[in-house]
């Protein structure tokens, strides 16, 4: 019996097969992230061949196969790692330094991809993509971390039909600690 599971990629801006796409890529599901504990985009990417992550004062800065941004003094500067989240890019990787909920999947892209994500993706792309509403679907999750100097972080997933062409997914996330 054959147990390979067949991941669906949205890499070449098309749905696809993992196996079937012709880009040097690496693909995480959101089920393997939750089971590993990973909520950050840098944990993420922790273990990815030839991506680096350095954490800074203003948030991640993402390297792949050695090539990245340096300079992040000025406003203007931009990454060589174009990141993506849900299709949209996001210029600043700070910008998502709070964390990530609900995740499908995440999708790394090495090497220059700027045919198909323009310029700032020299050196790779970071696709994170979330789950969406599903329809005929009632259901939910939710988490509770518990750690040292009071820690608590609460997480709740709602999914909700509103009928046979609409659904509403919510997601709620609560972090508190004491310094």
């Amino acid at each position: 019996e054959d147990d390979t599971i067949e991941v669906v990629v949205t890499a070449e801006k098309l749905r696809s097969t993992e196996q079937k796409t012709p880009v040097s890529m690496t693909v995480q599901s959101g089920q393997e992230m939750r089971r590993e504990g990973r909520k950050r985009v840098d944990e993420v990417l922790q273990g990815v061949v030839g991506v680096a992550v350095q954490q800074t004062q203003v948030g991640p800065q993402f390297y792949m196969r050695g090539v990245g941004q340096e300079d992040r003094a000025s406003a203007t500067n931009e990454t060589a790692v174009a990141l993506y989240m849900d299709g949209v890019y996001q210029p600043r990787p700070e910008a998502i330094r709070g964390g990530t909920l609900d995740l499908e999947r995440a999708e790394v892209l090495r090497g220059p991809q700027g045919t198909l994500y323009g310029r700032n993706a020299n050196a790779g792309v970071v696709n994170i993509i979330t789950n969406d509403p599903k329809l005929n679907t009632f259901g939910g999750a939710a988490s509770v971390q518990v750690g040292n100097y009071n820690a608590l972080r609460g997480e709740v997933a709602v999914n909700v039909p509103l009928g046979d062409q609409v659904a509403v997914r919510a997601v709620l996330v609560s972090n508190s600690h004491d310094g």
